[in-house]
């Protein structure tokens, strides 16, 4: 086999003429063109790690954010349901508070109204009982003689106080004084003596003693004079029962 040296030298030649102008004019700028993607996909690997690291940030803040929105309206609520039990309470005690004021104002009336009635009642009860008194103390007064009564007459001028008693005398004293027996029937003449006899003294023994009559007094005797009066008989004492009667339930 014979080797051709020209023919090799001048491919060797093309070959590295070849080779020269692809490193010159495509190998430089494959390269220069690698290295600006390259930098181009690592800005931009950078860039997306930076944007997720805002993304991852952000997504943090939002989360907080959230969680402290979520607190807040926990707390809220907690206050709105406090809030709702307490003005519950307190509407709850108000009720309670004037549904036992209704209670005390019913309960009042209630009892004014019974006790008006009881005190009505007892006022009837007093009159009718003075007047079936009175009505038998007039059938009564009639037969029984006025003399009956100057013992009595006599003790309830005795049991005046010492004052009293004195300021009678003193009056009887006087130039002209008339003391005056009146009784529901006339009382003899025959007995007018006596019962000067009984009331002078107790009188302070000066003066004139005079007689009358007056059918209202249904059965007693009374001492009138100018300033004062004495009482005993039978209506006086229905009066005061009946006045005893209508208030007893006071006591």
């Amino acid at each position: 086999m014979q080797i051709d040296w020209w023919t090799l030298g001048l491919q060797a030649v093309n070959f590295a003429v070849l080779v020269w102008l692809l490193r010159r004019f495509l190998y430089a700028p494959v390269r220069r063109v690698i290295a600006e993607r390259k930098a181009l996909v690592e800005a931009a690997q950078i860039e997306a790690a930076e944007a997720k690291a805002a993304a991852e940030a952000e997504a943090e803040r939002l989360r907080q954010a959230q969680e402290a929105l979520e607190a807040e309206r926990q707390d809220v609520l907690e206050a709105a349901a406090k809030e709702a039990v307490e003005a519950a309470r307190a509407t709850a005690a108000e009720a309670q508070s004037a549904a036992q004021t209704q209670i005390a104002k019913a309960q009042a009336a209630i009892a004014a109204q019974r006790q008006s009635a009881l005190v009505e009642a007892q006022g009837e009860l007093a009159a009718l009982a003075a007047g079936i008194a009175g009505r038998i103390l007039q059938d009564s007064a009639a037969k029984i003689a006025p003399g009956v009564f100057l013992e009595g007459l006599a003790a309830a001028i005795e049991a005046l106080p010492e004052a009293e008693r004195a300021r009678l005398a003193a009056d009887m004293a006087k130039p002209g004084a008339v003391a005056t027996v009146v009784t529901a029937l006339p009382l003899p003449p025959q007995d007018h003596a006596a019962w000067s006899a009984r009331l002078m003294p107790v009188l302070g023994g000066s003066g004139t003693l005079a007689f009358a009559e007056d059918a209202a007094l249904l059965g007693g005797a009374e001492l009138r004079l100018a300033h004062s009066l004495v009482k005993f008989g039978w209506a006086d004492r229905v009066t005061a029962a009946q006045a005893l009667m209508a208030d007893g339930e006071h006591d």
